[in-house]
């Protein structure tokens, strides 16, 4: 942990999907100041330095948490380090182009850690048995929710496929794992809700109201939004092109006619841009994430650009759309996605047992 090691850029990039922008730039600044004085980041030399910070113990906090966010990241890149494995190099070069940006980032992480597991066992990755796959989710599961679970074996099958693909290997621990998972109900706004994140956001400005209106009639995710550009909006036609997904496949999306009439306002305040511009100006999601947050706590209704999905996929189902439908609408790849949204919250159930009573 040396002052010459200290890479400001990448450490804040890590610390920007960690904690957001505003936060990873302070941060960043603090580490910075920290090395402007010492050589070597360690107990003696932070105690040092905190001691000679003039400031409220709140600000001094904040300084030790940025020093050990800072050990944290330095950890992880030594781990990264650890495994420095040919045919995982191959295998995620392979898988590039082919799946989406997060889920080669996710596969490392998760190959990672299994092989640092397997050379604990003196083993090789082709050595594994199922018994080895099951001892290393359990010690996973000790700090991880099912979900994760659930990824870690899904990239771990397709590491061993693509293993068997370059080597002719046949084995796959992960194979006949399966892992049930929890499916809470999602989180959605009611209609009266929505309306008033509307009128909220058209009081922001146009850009916003543009964000909600697209965000809820079309049910697409906030990073679909962010990489959306107008030559992939047909606001004639009401039509939005959305050529890179979550499941790495693209797809038609449709909106309605409040959004066809928001994007044109917004459009001409753009001065009808190029058709290579973004459409919401910005290439970070957290950015509208914010956004979407802080029109939801103007009007104080607690909101994410996903509950907006979810809201559109409860609405629809509500309303009797078929869920063939509502699969193609959302752009689920699997239907059983789509079916979460035909269970009833306790609230639901209660509401229409009162309508009941009250109608007869």
């Amino acid at each position: 942990m040396f002052r010459e090691r200290y890479n400001e850029e990448a450490f804040r990039r890590w610390l920007m999907t960690k904690i957001g922008s505003d936060a990873a730039y302070c941060y960043s600044k603090i580490v910075r100041r920290f090395f402007r004085n010492f050589d070597e980041l360690n107990e003696e030399n932070i105690r040092r330095f905190i001691e000679g910070v003039k400031a409220s113990e709140r600000t001094k906090s904040n300084y030790i948490s940025a020093l050990n966010a800072y050990k944290k990241f330095l950890g992880i890149e030594e781990k990264r380090k650890e495994v420095q494995d040919p045919l995982l190099d191959e295998i995620l070069r392979l898988m590039e182009g082919r799946y989406a940006k997060h889920t080669v980032k996710m596969t490392r992480e998760h190959c990672r850690r299994w092989l640092i597991f397997l050379r604990k066992l003196g083993k090789k990755a082709e050595e594994a048995t199922k018994y080895d796959a099951e001892l290393f989710l359990s010690e996973i599961g000790k700090e991880a929710k099912k979900a994760t679970l659930i990824a870690y074996v899904v990239n771990l099958r397709r590491f061993y496929r693509m293993l068997g693909m370059i080597k002719g290997i046949q084995n796959n621990p992960f194979s006949d794992i399966k892992i049930r998972p929890e499916k809470p109900l999602p989180r959605y706004l009611e209609i009266e809700e929505i309306k008033k994140l509307k009128e909220e956001a058209k009081r922001m400005g146009e850009r916003e109201y543009a964000l909600v209106c697209l965000l809820y009639s079309s049910g697409i995710r906030i990073s679909e939004a962010c990489n959306l550009k107008w030559e992939d909006v047909d606001i004639r036609r009401r039509r939005l092109i959305i050529r890179s997904s979550k499941t790495g496949e693209g797809r038609v999306a449709f909106f309605n006619e409040e959004t066809a009439i928001a994007l044109t306002k917004w459009k001409l305040r753009t001065r009808w841009g190029n058709p290579s511009d973004r459409v919401f100006l910005v290439k970070s999601p957290y950015y509208l994430t914010r956004l979407i947050r802080e029109i939801g706590n103007r009007c104080g209704i607690y909101v994410t650009p996903h509950m907006l999905r979810h809201s559109l996929g409860t609405h629809l189902v509500r309303a009797g759309v078929e869920l063939r439908v509502v699969q193609e609408i959302l752009g689920h790849k699997d239907i059983r996605n789509t079916q979460i949204y035909t269970k009833l919250s306790l609230s639901d159930v209660e509401r229409r047992y009162r309508e009941f009573w009250e109608s007869i």
